[in-house]
């Protein structure tokens, strides 16, 4: 969801979700724990969310969660051990 823009230390708070990341004193920043933001996939998240100095940003979150989950597929690496598990390759 939209909201007024404003600047937090450089980077345009244009949209609910970059004030749930970024910024520590609004009521919505426990929304993620602090586990949660140290996760891989997080991190992730965060990049599309922000990207860089010409970022055009998306008004549907449903659109990063997608890219989100591609892009970790894509650095992910897995395979079915002989029992039938699956087991993670990478290292992240």
């Amino acid at each position: 969801r939209g909201r007024i823009e404003e600047d937090f230390e450089g980077v345009p708070i244009v949209n609910l979700i970059r004030e749930v990341i970024l910024c520590e004193e609004s009521e919505l920043y426990d929304a993620f724990s602090e586990q949660e933001r140290k996760e891989f996939l997080f991190r992730i998240f965060s990049h599309l969310i922000f990207g860089g100095a010409q970022n055009q940003w998306e008004d549907h979150v449903e659109e990063y969660f997608r890219v989100t989950k591609e892009v970790y597929k894509d650095l992910l690496s897995v395979r079915r051990t002989d029992t039938g598990d699956v087991e993670v390759l990478s290292h992240v």
